[in-house]
């Protein structure tokens, strides 16, 4: 009887666990497909990314790679940590509803360490900005009421955030909170193109004429975009607005004179420029072009191979005007390479249309900078083909095959100047060549009408 019983509730007990097992399963499945149904009545998540149209600035540019790319993305995730445009949708907002600017910051965010430079109507500072080190231009306070003023210096925030290159001073952003209004800039450790060439001696730094060239093709390749893919006239190209970072690359700066091309702004004498660059037919107050640049990269030519600005210490306006009138320019250094000061006079020509477009000026600079670290050209690059025929040693250095490819070192070779032969010298004796490896040739001269400088 009792093992009957037993029996019983050992079958009530099996069959009570079985109700339980199934009633578990049952509610489960009932949550997961109550899940489910709310997940899919739910209005869907965007995920946010980063487009490449966090702002028109921050487009990668096809030219960039190593660094310059890496300084790219780097601005990509400092808009993204600001706040910055996301999937094209302005994500901040001001005010009374008022949509911020994809580049616009507080100044809050920004430290000001220490000032670098400072004008008539700003400063320049060294601070940091979203951890990282930056250039800051600021507007003075007594300027910052200036309706106007302030409105031109949008115009170059505007201008700036636009633009995208490897040769081009980097934005980051901006802040517009009178009287608090500065740009915020890529920090180039080298200061600009005069500061770097005049100080490199102290410094123990080579400049060699590869170094010249490098920097030239470096300050075209900025404006040629400047010009073809962006239409923009820079109008004050000059040493003093092209920067130097760290790894020696010139990058143009300073665009509150620039202008879209085609625009009324584009024509007559208005007050763009510095005059020692400055183009004729801007003088004479006649329509110009894009070539105006090149007028000013000429001058920019000679300030590389001088380490100088031109009429030192000499009137402004009274230049300018001889330039346009008189037909004055900066007097050609006759120890530079003749190719080189060639393409120098071309762009600095009086008429628009004699001078070379940045497309022709970066393909003779390139072959400029190809020849001189090729041990079978860079004689003639240095000498010219006229004094090379004229001295069968510098001849037979250009036709001489066995030549080590260790003569020349393509990074910092040394800084050679050919000062050229006077015509009322008879004498073809030009001295001698000692070539040995690893070294620059150099050229041993009794008369002195060839001289070789190394810094």
């Amino acid at each position: 009887m009792d093992s009957c019983q037993t029996g019983e509730t050992q079958i009530g007990i099996a069959e009570f666990g079985i109700l339980v097992f199934y009633v578990a399963v049952g509610t489960i499945t009932l949550i997961i497909f109550a899940v489910r149904y709310l997940k899919g009545k739910a209005p869907k998540k965007t995920t946010r990314r980063l487009s490449t149209q966090v702002g028109p600035a921050d487009v990668v540019d096809v030219e960039q790679t190593g660094n310059n790319a890496a300084m790219a993305i780097k601005r990509l995730l400092l808009f993204k940590t600001h706040g910055g445009m996301i999937d094209g949708e302005e994500s901040t907002k001001t005010g009374k509803g008022n949509k911020r600017k994809h580049w616009e910051t507080d100044v809050k965010k920004i430290k000001f360490k220490k000032k670098i430079g400072a004008g008539n109507f700003g400063e320049v500072w060294v601070g940091t900005w979203m951890h990282s080190t930056v250039a800051i231009k600021t507007v003075l306070r007594s300027m910052a009421s200036n309706t106007e003023f302030v409105s031109k210096f949008i115009e170059e925030i505007n201008l700036m955030s636009e633009l995208n290159h490897p040769n081009i001073v980097m934005f980051l952003g901006a802040c517009i909170q009178p009287p608090s209004i500065c740009l915020i800039l890529e920090y180039c450790e080298e200061g600009n193109l005069m500061e770097f060439l005049q100080s490199a001696k102290a410094r123990d730094i080579q400049v060699s004429m590869h170094l010249i060239l490098k920097m030239a093709l470096d300050i075209a390749r900025g404006i040629k975009y400047l010009h073809e893919k962006m239409q923009i006239i820079q109008r004050d190209i000059k040493g003093r607005n092209v920067l130097v970072d760290e790894n020696l690359n010139a990058k143009i700066a300073d665009f509150g004179l620039s202008r879209i091309r085609n625009t009324k702004d584009d024509q007559g004498l208005t007050a763009c420029g510095t005059p020692a660059w400055t183009a004729p037919e801007v003088v004479r107050m006649e329509d110009y072009t894009e070539k105006v640049d090149v007028y000013s990269f000429g001058v920019v030519l000679w300030e590389l191979i001088m380490r100088n600005e031109p009429y030192e210490g000499e009137g402004g306006i009274q230049i300018a005007y001889a330039a346009a009138e008189q037909g004055l320019r900066p007097p050609v250094p006759q120890f530079a390479p003749e190719r080189y000061t060639g393409l120098m006079e071309e762009c600095w020509a009086d008429r628009p249309d004699d001078r070379p477009n940045f497309g022709e000026i970066l393909g003779r600079l390139f072959q400029m900078m190809k020849d001189e670290s090729n041990p079978l050209k860079a004689a003639e690059f240095y000498f010219g083909r006229k004094q090379c025929d004229l001295n069968p040693e510098l001849d037979k250095l250009l036709d001489d095959s066995e030549l080590d490819d260790g003569l020349f070192q393509e990074d910092f070779s040394a800084l050679v100047h050919h000062r050229k032969v006077s015509q009322s010298t008879k004498s073809h004796d030009s001295g001698k060549i000692l070539v040995n490896k690893g070294s620059t040739p150099k050229l041993l001269s009794s008369q002195n009408n060839i001289d070789i400088i190394n810094n």
